[in-house]
């Protein structure tokens, strides 16, 4: 794993009426990771379940703690899916909005 990502806690919180999921990027912590490229197939099936995976990143398990944000290369993605696989975590993430994507589902 020779890549670098921020993976960037959040918060649920009111913010004019509506309960919102807002980034903490004051604990926001830097991790090795493998980053790789969505492919065909599970673009597919994602796109076919209403989300647009934009990448995916492999992360030591110990080091993920549920983060919803992940920073890499100058862009914000959320974490839409992340699976334990023996010693890694696998982040599958879509790219956040220019406005943000805070709200909870």
């Amino acid at each position: 794993m020779n890549d670098r990502i921020r993976l960037i806690p959040t918060e649920e919180r009111m913010e004019r009426g509506n309960m919102i999921r807002a980034p903490i990027y004051d604990r926001a912590r830097d991790v090795y990771a493998r980053a790789y490229s969505v492919g065909m197939r599970e673009f597919y099936d994602a796109t076919n379940a209403g989300l647009n995976l934009a990448a995916k990143f492999d992360v030591w398990a110990h080091e993920y703690k549920g983060e919803l944000i992940v920073k890499w290369q100058g862009r914000e993605y959320d974490v839409a899916r992340a699976y334990k696989n023996g010693e890694k975590v696998e982040l599958g993430c879509t790219l956040r909005s220019e406005r943000g994507n805070y709200g909870l589902d």
